[in-house]
């Protein structure tokens, strides 16, 4: 799962995926258990991976 071309900040996309992975998190995605964001050349907007126990 990931989020393409989503987030206008690196700030912001590192906060999703912070409250994905933090169980005490209102927006934990139960199974997530890492992230990571990037910005792909020539994309406006950084995307997020996500990485699945």
């Amino acid at each position: 799962m990931y989020y393409e071309d989503y987030f206008f900040t690196e700030g912001n996309c590192e906060a999703r995926g912070n409250a994905i992975i933090d169980p005490a998190s209102p927006g934990h995605i139960p199974g997530a258990i890492a992230y990571t964001c990037i910005l792909h050349a020539g994309d406006a907007k950084w995307s997020m991976y996500i990485l699945w126990a």
